[in-house]
Formats: C-alpha cells, structure tokens, sequence
C-alpha cells in the first residue's frame, strides 16, 4: 500500500492506478457485449456519452502494453461518429414509433379492461393493436394501459391510417411514442 500511495504522490499518473494482472479475452469480449447491448437500446444522446466516457476510462486503466492498444483511439473515434449519427439520424427521420392512441385506460381499471378495447379494435378490423403500460414511456402520462394501433415510419402514413381507426374509436388520436 505504501508503494501506491508513494507512486501517487510522484505523479506516476495512469500507471499507478493500473491492476498489474491482465484480463482474460473472454472477460473484455462478455464486458463489451454488455455495453453495446446498452448502448443499442437507447438513442439518449447523453446516456450514449457515458458509454462512452465509461469505456474510455476503463481501457486507460486496464490496456496493456501490447501493439494493438493503441488502436483504441481509432475505436473511440468511430463511437463518436457513430453516435452524431445516430442522433442525426433520430432528429432528421424521426424514429418511426408513431402510433395512434385510440383509448387511455386508468391502471386501476386492470389490464383485463384494456385488453377488451383492444379486442374491439381488432373485431373492428384494425391491425396492429397492443397495449401499453404508459409509465414506461416518457411521451405518456403515467398510471394508464394505453390501447394503441400500429407504428408508422412517417407523418403521411399514420394521418392515412387514423381515419380507420376513427372509425371504431371516434376519440383516436395521433401519438409520437418516445421510450
């Protein structure tokens, strides 16, 4: 201990900081899964960041002297374009879950009340209908099963199709549904 806390106050930097044992491949592969993963279930530009941030700092600490690490800037680089992507991408085109919401149920109702409205719809020759705990999304007030149907890539093809859906639900509405 004394030679970490002596290395610490010399300005050793990273090197005092690092585990002098390396990582077995499998554990690096099982970590990076976990974080892509992670990374692929959201388009949170800054939760992205933090990815980001988290494997940058781990590889600093744990690579060790071998040829390839120093590859992990060009990694790096390719995460950060990947990301500007992606949220170029999520405010160009949108992100295609637009739905029509055709009715808002209280949770206290039960699902079995929400699950009948979406048995109307579907007798009503809708397709596409689901249910929906809106406190899972933050486009939606929370507390209710929401009975939605389909999910549209643009504007034109949602405003066409929520004239069927007024059919059997005259309340029906347009909804961006953002997780």
């Amino acid at each position: 201990m004394a030679s970490i806390s002596a290395s610490l106050t010399r300005g050793t930097g990273w090197a005092a900081h690092r585990v002098p044992r390396s990582l077995h491949p499998m554990a690096w592969w099982l970590w990076a899964l976990g974080l892509a993963v992670a990374a692929s279930r959201t388009t949170n530009p800054l939760l992205l960041g933090a990815v980001i941030g988290v494997v940058t700092w781990v590889v600093l600490a744990r690579r060790g002297d071998n040829p390839w690490a120093s590859a992990f800037r060009l990694y790096a680089l390719a995460a950060v374009v990947v990301v500007a992507m992606r949220v170029f991408f999520q405010i160009v085109f949108g992100g295609g879950q637009g739905g029509h919401v055709l009715v808002s149920l209280p949770q206290a109702n039960g699902r079995d009340a929400a699950a009948a409205q979406a048995k109307k719809a579907r007798d009503g020759r809708l397709r596409r209908v689901g249910i929906l705990d809106s406190s899972r999304y933050a486009s939606l007030h929370p507390g209710y099963y929401v009975v939605f149907q389909g999910v549209y890539d643009d504007e034109a093809e949602a405003s066409s199709a929520l004239q069927r859906a007024r059919a059997v639900f005259p309340s029906a509405y347009q909804r961006e549904i953002v997780p």
